[in-house]
């Protein structure tokens, strides 16, 4: 039941993908996001962590269902289909567990979902949703079906086209703010014109931002600079609306899924099982698993995902996507892992390697990978199903990191020493009094 103190009570969540907490506080105490400080409180940001593997499709659908990938089933934004073992790209309907808006719209808690990845297809909630990245038709984008029509009437755009991003990164840049002020504006009306207590509002742009052009964010000489600057400011602006259509009564939540720096070298996983004699290519096809000949032994998927490969897919479909657990095979690739003395700069590429059997649990950690490769800060972990170099330059300007993610509160107060993605399903529930049985991270926040 829900707690009587808390039956009036309203939340909202603005999230910035990919907003590393450290340049998050520079930009707050120089000013540069002086409109949001303004409305929200003088206590700073916390960092937070993310959870493994840091990308967006993993780390949202654990915000989403308060799960770790062994829960939710999601390990990365390529997977291997479970019941044909293709490669397929997992979406909201690949997603299990709960769901927070299911959550609190059982209990009479109205909602507001916009843009959260990992939320296309929408489906039904006490209130309205509308899908985010990996969305692929902004006429299914949303529920109800005719918030979809006003969306496509306004020329709404789900994510920003990065195409010509180098050739034109000025373009890029306005396509951004284009974008950011559309969806906030968009955002203003529907928390104005619909009864809500719990409303989330994600902003993608940023995570484009900072992949493509974060040699120019982090360098203040850069040529775009300034340009990045403006986008920042519209931001804080549009923001800052946002915030200014509530009540100061209300909560309201600023956080991230992951952190960002900048991308020093890519590392092809799969090139090097392929080089240590764990992967062979197959001469027959040139496609997805297909490309990987029976007599391999492991192959990878990103990012840092290695799964021992006992069979073809097609003889013990079980077998080949299930979890094998922790054999000699798992062990002697995670020795070599380790030991391959590779470096990037003063740095080892990886950070750690583990056993997927000692990072993921839960129902669906059958499906988990064996071994689970974390990079240090500044490598990319590839996955290429075609021969090549273990090493290359970065084609990226930016590339995630596992920890410092934000999270910022207005009137509740961080209490975790360290916080991460999977808290918030718990928070966010205990602000309105509620519980979800199973859930597996703490309560990171206390309230006045």
């Amino acid at each position: 039941m829900p707690n009587p103190s808390r039956t009036k009570s309203r939340m909202l969540v603005v999230s910035l993908d990919g907003f590393p907490q450290t340049d998050f506080e520079e930009l707050r105490t120089s000013r540069v996001f002086r409109r949001i400080e303004a409305r929200m409180s003088n206590i700073p940001s916390s960092p937070m962590r993310s959870i493994i593997p840091a990308v967006s499709s993993v780390a949202w659908s654990t915000y989403l269902s308060g799960r770790n990938p062994g829960g939710h089933n999601i390990y990365g934004f390529i997977d291997r289909h479970p019941a044909t073992g293709t490669l397929c790209l997992p979406n909201a309907s690949s997603r299990k567990g709960p769901a927070i808006y299911r959550t609190l719209g059982s209990a009479e808690v109205s909602v507001i979902m916009m843009n959260i990845p990992m939320t296309y297809p929408p489906e039904p909630v006490n209130g309205i949703m509308i899908g985010g990245f990996l969305g692929v038709d902004v006429r299914k984008i949303a529920f109800p079906a005719s918030i979809s029509t006003e969306l496509l009437n306004l020329g709404y755009i789900i994510d920003a086209d990065t195409s010509r991003v180098r050739e034109e990164p000025l373009e890029f840049i306005e396509q951004l703010i284009d974008i950011v002020r559309l969806r906030c504006r968009f955002f203003r009306q529907l928390l104005a014109g619909n009864p809500w207590r719990f409303a989330h509002l994600h902003i993608m742009e940023t995570d484009r931002l900072f992949h493509f052009l974060w040699h120019s964010f982090s360098d203040t000489k850069a040529e775009m600079h300034p340009a990045i600057m403006r986008f920042l400011d519209v931001l804080d602006e549009e923001i800052s609306q946002v915030l200014d259509g509530i009540h100061d009564a209300d909560e309201v939540m600023i956080m991230s899924d992951h952190g960002f720096c900048g991308s020093e070298r890519e590392w092809d996983i799969n090139a090097w099982l392929a080089e240590k004699g764990w992967l062979i290519w197959s001469e027959e096809s040139n496609k997805g698993l297909k490309r990987i000949a029976p007599q391999s032994k492991a192959f990878s998927l990103p990012p840092g995902r290695i799964y021992l490969k006992h069979t073809p897919p097609d003889h013990n479909r079980h077998e080949m996507n299930g979890h094998l657990g922790i054999d000699s095979s798992c062990m002697d690739i995670i020795k070599e892992l380790k030991t391959t003395g590779a470096q990037c700069g003063d740095h080892p590429i990886f950070s750690d390697v583990l056993p997927g059997a000692d990072v993921f649990y839960g129902e669906y950690s059958c499906f988990a990978p064996d071994i689970i490769a974390i990079p240090f800060d500044g490598i990319e972990l590839k996955s290429r199903m075609e021969p090549g170099p273990v090493e290359s330059p970065s084609r990226m300007e930016g590339t995630h990191t596992l920890d410092n993610a934000i999270i910022w509160l207005r009137h509740g107060r961080v209490v975790s020493c360290r916080p991460g993605i999977i808290d918030l399903f718990p928070t966010i529930l205990s602000y309105f009094g509620l519980f979800e049985s199973g859930m597996e991270g703490r309560i990171l926040a206390a309230w006045p």
